[in-house]
């Protein structure tokens, strides 16, 4: 993945910080008891009190390290969020679309978010996390591990994940300069889907589920001040049990705009904006072997989204509403809108990238 313009550092400050405080707190030892301070007392006070220190001493290195162990869990928790970002969003690119960037050789991403969908039946809610890493330079392997909430009865989506975790890889097999900044770039991924640990919620939800493949294909041109992607992808599952989720194909075109006023400095924030024009058509349901009628359904999504980069790390918020909906209100309710924000943490194996 790449920023372009200008040059990263190799480490973050806040990076930094969380390590040490990390070190910091796993040598903390407030309640330790030393040997000589136990013999100190067996000279002044007798054996017995000494035997009582030493039981009491036992005690509390037993609770030092159990308090211990939780504190660093609980810092490798805080900072995980801090350097973190639907994997849904990498780099520069858009929120809710399909775009071309991937990791450099030996470069490592990482990606959490929220993402929403709400309608007339409830709202379905999904998070987790994506890794990313550069195996050659145009070449990243990707692991993206979600989990989902609510109670929403929506129909498939794969522009808005669900409960499903997947793994694949990301190919840029077209990278061509065209001056200054200015790139024609196309990508192609493949992905291996397989069912969470949670099901899906409303008609969905009551299918016995199985794995499925998926792929898709972005191109686009990138610049300094200027983005454009066009991109489609295809899902396809398995049947389980005379039941199989439909399948999904889905489409997405996204511009997006970077003043020179908000062209900040490495030590600032830099930002940009999308629009972002999203699709998706689905299949029949089928379950017990049939196809369930008025199953099928067409949406068009088109809505904003703002990235906001800083140094290594990037926060990106977006909304989208629908412009077309063809979808059966019997089955699913009406779907209202679609949102989410995307956190990204993006370690560079080069002090070379530019963003």
């Amino acid at each position: 993945m790449f920023f372009y313009g200008r040059q990263i550092p190799h480490a973050t400050y806040a990076y930094r910080m969380c390590n040490a405080y990390a070190y910091a707190k796993s040598r903390w030892r407030p309640l330790d008891t030393s040997s000589g301070y136990i013999t100190s007392l067996a000279e002044s006070e007798g054996e017995d009190e000494v035997a009582g220190q030493r039981g009491n001493a036992r005690f509390r290195s037993t609770r030092d390290l159990i308090e211990k162990a939780w504190t660093r869990f609980a810092l490798f928790c805080l900072c995980s969020m801090v350097v973190s970002s639907s994997a849904y969003a990498a780099d520069h690119s858009p929120l809710f679309s399909y775009a071309t960037p991937v990791n450099a050789k030996g470069e490592f991403s990482f990606d959490t978010g929220l993402f929403g969908r709400t309608g007339s039946e409830g709202t379905q809610f999904s998070t987790g996390s994506g890794f990313g890493y550069g195996l050659r330079p145009h070449v990243t392997l990707n692991a993206f591990l979600p989990a989902m909430f609510g109670t929403g009865n929506l129909p498939e989506s794969r522009i808005i994940s669900g409960s499903e975790w997947a793994t694949g890889a990301s190919w840029r097999f077209l990278d061509s300069g065209r001056g200054v900044g200015r790139r024609l770039e196309s990508t192609a991924s493949l992905s291996a889907v397989a069912p969470g640990p949670q099901s899906a919620t409303g008609v969905l939800g009551n299918l016995h589920r199985a794995p499925g493949v998926a792929g898709s294909l972005a191109a686009g041109m990138t610049s300094r001040s200027q983005y454009l992607w066009v991109g489609s992808g295809y899902t396809r599952f398995a049947e389980a049990s005379h039941d199989r989720r439909p399948d999904t194909t889905s489409w997405s075109v996204a511009y997006g705009y970077r003043p020179s006023k908000l062209r900040r400095g490495v030590d600032q924030w830099d930002y940009r904006g999308f629009v972002e024009l999203t699709g998706e058509h689905t299949g029949g349901v089928k379950t017990g072997g049939t196809i369930l009628p008025n199953s099928s359904s067409t949406t068009v999504w088109l809505g904003p989204s703002v990235l906001g980069i800083f140094e290594e790390f990037a926060v990106e918020a977006g909304v989208q509403g629908p412009i077309i909906r063809d979808e059966s209100d019997v089955i699913y309710g009406r779907e209202r809108i679609r949102f989410g924000i995307n956190l990204s943490y993006l370690k560079y194996s080069s002090r070379s990238h530019s963003r």
